[in-house]
């Protein structure tokens, strides 16, 4: 089992990732292409350092850290003033999504 060593290239990949998010923001690079290319490289088609037959527990938590991490650089590109401008209803609105009076 390389856990540890799987454990330290995992850890590198997601700080690796959350230091470059904003960098990456400007291309056509998402979040998901990354992990997914490190779990290319980390896995059985790459490096051999992850087996997920037997790293079962170590890939679920990588997997929720990676999803927290790209949900929250996701939300941090939304700009509040313009989301509040798209969804306000106003009266007399005929939105879809708008409550009627």
């Amino acid at each position: 089992m390389h856990e540890p060593l799987a454990l330290v290239a995992l850890a590198v990949a997601v700080v690796g990732y959350a230091l470059v998010s904003r960098r990456l923001s400007t291309t056509p690079v998402s979040g998901p292409i990354v992990f997914v290319a490190a779990g290319l490289l980390l896995g059985p088609t790459g490096l051999d350092l992850i087996r997920p037959n037997e790293d079962k527990e170590l890939i679920r938590a990588v997997l929720e850290i990676a999803l927290v991490l790209v949900l929250f650089t996701d939300a941090m590109t939304i700009q509040s003033a313009a989301l509040r401008r798209r969804t306000s209803c106003r009266s007399g609105s005929s939105r879809s999504g708008c409550p009627s009076r």
